[in-house]
């Protein structure tokens, strides 16, 4: 079984359990197959079809986001991979002709940060291949190039409203379109200003004599 149709699976899981779903949503220049989201709770999913030395690392950046994380794949791991799984604190899915829990995640420390949903559009397709055409930097790309010819005097932050995105600022969509362009030997897009990171709260020390 392929990730592209394991997707519909654990889509499908994850709505049964109050989760609003999201697929391949950029975190840490990584792109997580499968976000599950509702009050106070994000779930992660890693779609593979073996348990490969490849999905360990995914699954470890995973971890750094939230304590509910899954490994999923078509094959039941070897013992070793599981028992890695229970020292790390990952849950584990085996799909064969229907889905199946077999380890839930446990939590191994008290702070995680958050995933930034808040411009991942709800339509992509977990597990999708990110050739050529089908990268989430090619749809803001394409998308920039529209709102640019319709407002040439558009600034980033500005673009980065307007325009769904999996970006977590507006100087993170900034730097990556520029090395987009460069990488794929296009025009670098001109518009004003630079974007901005979102403020945060000053913290002071205290004074001790």
């Amino acid at each position: 079984m392929t990730e592209i149709e394991m997707f519909p699976l654990v889509k499908l899981w994850l709505e049964n359990r109050g989760f609003k779903v999201y697929g391949e949503v950029r975190y840490r220049r990584h792109d997580i197959d499968v976000v599950g989201d509702k009050v106070g709770q994000q779930v992660c999913v890693e779609l593979k079809q073996n348990f490969t030395k490849r999905l360990k690392q995914q699954l470890m950046i995973c971890k750094r986001a939230t304590a509910y994380v899954y490994s999923c794949t078509g094959s039941t791991p070897q013992k070793s991979n599981l028992e890695w799984c229970v020292q790390h604190g990952i849950g584990v899915i085996i799909i064969d002709k229907k889905l199946r829990v077999v380890l839930e995640p446990v939590s191994k420390k008290k702070r995680y940060t958050w995933i930034n949903l808040k411009h991942c559009p709800q339509g992509n397709l977990g597990g999708a291949p990110c050739g050529k055409d089908k990268h989430p930097a090619k749809d803001v790309h394409t998308a920039l190039l529209a709102l640019i010819e319709s407002n040439p005097s558009i600034d980033w932050n500005n673009a980065y409203n307007q325009i769904p995105n999996h970006y977590a600022h507006a100087k993170s969509m900034e730097m990556s379109m520029k090395r987009y362009c460069e990488f794929q030997y296009l025009p670098l897009l001109l518009i004003r200003g630079h974007g901005s990171r979102p403020s945060r709260k000053r913290r002071f020390k205290r004074l001790t004599r």
